[in-house]
Parts: C-alpha cells; structure tokens; sequence
C-alpha cells in the first residue's frame, strides 16, 4: 500500500506537487494519470525517496521507503529505463543489482524468461532497443518479487505484444495481492489496465475514483446524420448543448439524450439517418477533466457551442 498525506513539492518559487493525499491499494492496478508537467514523475520520486517532499509525508507500507532494510523485495520501481550502464550487458546489470540486494541468483533468470530477454542476456545494453530497455528496467524492478510495483511510462516503445505482455503483467501482480501503480499517456491501454484512477493536474489531484465511476461522471454524447445539418443545428441550439460538427452530415452532440435529440428533430420536421448514443471512452472523460490543467496547449478548430 502506498499512502500519501497533504504531499507537495516545490523548486523554488514554482509547485510541482500541492498537497496531494491518496491512497494506493493492494490488490488492484491504480493508473495514475496527468499531462506533461502535471506532477506524476516528481510524486513517484518522492514515494521512492529519490526527491524530498517540501510538505507532508509518503509511506510505503506503513512507512517510509528510506528505511526499508530491503528496499528491492518492498518496491520494484521503473522511472527512468536508459539509466543502466551501456558496457553492461542484460544479464551483468541484473547480477549486480541481486548482488547488491542479497537476492539468489536464480532470480536473474527467472526475470529474464519473464520479460522475454533471455536469448539478449549477453548483449550490451548499449545495442538495446528502446523497448528492449523497457523490458529490462520492468525487469530489474520485478527482480526482488516486490510487494509494490511502480511503473512510470511502462509501454513506451514497446510492440503491440509487449504492450498487451505488461497488462497481463500488471493485472497478475495485482491479482496476487501486490500494490501496482501504473503512469501511462495510453488511454486505451490504462482503460482495459487499471481498475482505480488517480489524475493529476497543475500539482493536484484532480479524481480519485474506481475506473466504471470515472467514466460514468458525464454528460451524454451522440452521433446524429442527417441530411439539413444546419436546420439540425438549430433546432438543437440551447444552453449547455455542444454541437461538434464531424463532417457536413454528421454532428456529435454532447448534453441531451439521444431520445431528447430524436424528438426536437421530429418537431423540426427533419430526418435523421442516423442516430446512435457514444460510449465514453477513457480518453473522453480524460480530455475533458484535463482540458484546463495542461501546461503546453496545443490550437485547434474550436467546436461550435451552441447557446453562444
């Protein structure tokens, strides 16, 4: 379990961190998830003891990771996999590291036919890969069968097959009973990968919640065809409805029900070819939580909001 308490960073005069509280159950996988600048890598710093809170307090199990007396059986942590040596190769980096935490020898080569690099062991990590990197920093952080398992950015770089290998991955340390808490810019990975949400904005938190409850915290959305778009349009125009005009046909409104949307068109007089409610998606509820938290904001064509 990971526990955080009023939890804040600063470097200077700029907060990184503001005073974050949550909690990191066992037993299930926590995606935790912010833009760029948002705080997820400092906080993972700071429940390592790699950086040093400003204000408030982090534990790992009841206490404080610094003073584990064996850090590598507590947490296995991935932040930053392009920090092994280049002359090492996969199998010497993994040696040293169980040397160093007094772990048998035999878990070298159970880590490396786990993370698919046992025909690779004698390479220098030099020649890696990126997602060959990734696998073997998953693998250094799995070395000591840890009961806490944090992983920032885990996929990146790897295949399709090594992207579904670390869902597997993480579901069946949680599953048995381990603390796994995942970073990841994947939205439709985090959706099928985690079942809790930690989100983070501007330093804060922003939700905390199962994924089923995240996702059902929104406004309706649907895809109408029709064939007099702008007659549509406005005869949907009121407060609090956006209009999103997909192409000259189609709209994607977002506010009223698709039984509301077919009955405005009725009194209207306009046909409908086609009216179809949309599953909130991850990325969705993401985006729309996130929309003022972000640090670097890209322009684009802005939707037309009717009402306005």
């Amino acid at each position: 379990m990971i526990q955080a308490q009023e939890l804040s960073k600063r470097y200077g005069s700029k907060t990184v961190v503001d005073r974050v509280s949550f909690t990191v159950q066992p037993g299930q996988v926590t995606g935790f998830l912010g833009p760029n600048g948002a705080g997820k890598s400092t906080t993972m710093r700071m429940i390592l003891g790699l950086a040093t809170p400003t204000s408030g307090s982090v534990q790992v199990n009841g206490a404080p990771f610094t003073s584990s007396s064996h850090p590598l059986t507590e947490v296995g942590a991935l932040l930053e996999a392009r920090s092994v040596h280049k002359s090492l190769t996969a199998r010497a980096h993994l040696r040293s590291m169980a040397a160093a935490g007094h772990l048998p020898a035999s878990r070298v080569d159970a880590v490396l036919q786990l993370t698919g690099l046992w025909s690779v062991q004698h390479k220098k990590v030099g020649g890696f890969s990126l997602g060959m990197g990734q696998r073997l920093g998953i693998a250094t952080a799995l070395l000591g069968d840890p009961q806490v398992l944090i992983l920032d950015e885990p996929v990146n770089g790897l295949d399709p097959e090594g992207v579904a290998w670390v869902r597997q991955l993480a579901r069946q340390q949680a599953a048995e009973g381990k603390t796994v808490f995942i970073s990841s810019h994947l939205m439709s990975e985090m959706s099928q990968t985690a079942d809790h949400l930690i989100i983070i904005g501007r330093g804060r938190i922003m939700a905390d919640a199962p994924i089923a409850e995240f996702l059902a915290d929104g406004r309706e959305q649907t895809l109408v065809r029709a064939g007099d778009l702008e007659a549509l349009m406005r005869a949907l125009a009121a407060s609090g409805v956006e209009l999103v005009r997909e192409d000259a046909m189609t709209l994607r409104v977002v506010g009223p029900t698709s039984q509301q949307i077919g009955q405005r068109a009725l009194e209207a007089g306009i046909a409908l070819s086609e009216l179809r409610p949309l599953s909130r998606t991850l990325e969705d509820a993401y985006l729309e939580l996130t929309r003022t938290a972000v640090e670097y904001e890209s322009t684009t064509a802005a939707p037309m909001t009717a009402g306005k």
